[in-house]
């Protein structure tokens, strides 16, 4: 019942039928990242309120390593809060656990609480590691089975808010952008003529930071015509794909002298995180009314907008 009205308010939302939308504030943490650095902009147009970690201009201070006994981030009902923020390296959450629990878990949690408590809607950035290591393409009713330190924290706060009204989680897959490590290196090696060296095996539907912004945006749009949204969405790209399928990408739309190999990934790399991912996104695609764009579209688009350029 709860996606058939989701799926009406997209309707009704392309049509630009939605009527006046409600009073609210939108709030959001986690913008200094390599996502936020592209989400943050358009929200700022928006006129939301950035929540970080230290005072800046305009900014509300919270830090979720050492979270104050008080501070003057107040939520209101039909309020939107977009949680981004979040120790995110698997490695890092695999090497310091019990911090990593309280940034990720704890502190996340008592914070989504105060925000939902108050009548207000979350849109949580979670991460297809929740599903662990299954046979895909999974959706969004696919069952939580993370293995890895980084995957059991995100699904732990999913489980704690899945049935709360308000509460969305979005499973980000790999992100794609000008900024990822991944592109970086392959710019690096495409400058310097290096062979660029990608580990084997593994594999995710790999999204364009355009994609996720773009959704983001929609569902605060329906959120702020008080749309019921779902439990969950894939945030993901159309296939599954490889690093070396990646690699070929940026070569094909940005540097064709690139050479590419593959190599074993090292010992240890596949312990903090599954070695495939294959993601169903019919609900995204749903949103978006449109299919995400493929690898090749995210790096040309890229170029256009001036963020790459191309040998």
């Amino acid at each position: 019942m709860r996606l058939k009205k989701f799926y009406a308010c997209i309707r009704i939302l392309l049509q630009q039928q939605t009527g006046q939308e409600l009073k609210m504030t939108i709030f959001a943490n986690g913008m200094g990242g390599g996502i936020g650095r592209f989400l943050w902009p358009p929200l700022e147009k928006l006129g939301a309120v950035r929540i970080a970690s230290r005072l800046g201009s305009s900014t509300l201070v919270h830090d979720l390593k050492n979270p104050p006994a008080q501070d003057k981030v107040h939520f209101a009902k039909g309020d939107i809060l977009i949680f981004l923020a979040a120790l995110s390296k698997p490695g890092d959450c695999a090497r310091n656990p019990r911090e990593a629990w309280r940034i990720n878990v704890e502190n996340t949690g008592a914070l989504i609480e105060r925000a939902l408590s108050a009548g207000a809607r979350v849109l949580f950035f979670s991460s297809d590691t929740v599903y662990g290591n299954q046979d895909g393409p999974l959706d969004e009713s696919a069952s939580l089975k993370a293995e890895e330190p980084y995957g059991r924290m995100k699904a732990a706060v999913e489980t704690r808010f899945c049935r709360t009204a308000g509460f969305t989680a979005l499973r980000l897959s790999y992100v794609v952008s000008p900024a990822d490590g991944v592109t970086t290196y392959l710019q690096e090696c495409a400058r310097t003529g290096n062979i660029a060296e990608v580990f084997a095996e593994y594999a995710r539907n790999m999204i364009g930071v355009e994609d996720v912004v773009e959704a983001v945006l929609t569902l605060t749009r329906l959120a702020q015509t008080g749309c019921p949204l779902p439990p969950a969405v894939n945030l993901a790209g159309k296939s599954c794909v490889t690093r070396l399928e990646m690699a070929k990408a940026y070569r094909d739309a940005v540097a064709p002298n690139l050479s590419v190999r593959e190599i074993p990934a090292p010992d240890g790399f596949f312990s903090v995180r599954p070695k495939k991912i294959s993601l169903d996104v019919s609900l995204l695609t749903s949103l978006m009314q449109r299919s995400p764009h493929l690898l090749t579209e995210v790096y040309r688009n890229a170029i256009l907008k001036g963020e790459l350029q191309n040998d």
